[in-house]
């Protein structure tokens, strides 16, 4: 993995939360209740969601400061597309 450059710590961080959601859902099965992934998608959404509004929130904010104002656009729009969770869908419209 480190001569392809993959960071493999991701890498691994992926596999273990998959280990981990898919054991999840199969005890959850064997007890005979149904898997919860809509809830398990709104918890996730429910927690994450403040700590990226703030951490983009700073990051506009101070990038406003830094930057010069014919970047603010653009800034805004992917500020409001990370928030969106269509940050990847922006990024590969403006590349």
């Amino acid at each position: 993995a480190w001569t392809v450059g993959s960071p493999i710590g991701v890498d691994a961080f992926i596999m273990i939360s998959a280990y981990l959601m898919t054991s999840s859902f199969v005890r959850r099965t064997e007890r005979g209740r149904m898997p919860f992934f809509a809830e398990r998608w709104v918890n996730t959404f429910k927690r994450l969601l403040p700590p990226l509004v703030a951490t983009v929130l700073v990051t506009v904010a101070v990038s406003m400061v830094v930057l010069p104002r014919t970047r603010w656009g653009e800034l805004i729009t992917q500020g409001i597309a990370s928030v969106t969770y269509w940050q990847n869908w922006r990024l590969a419209v403006v590349s």
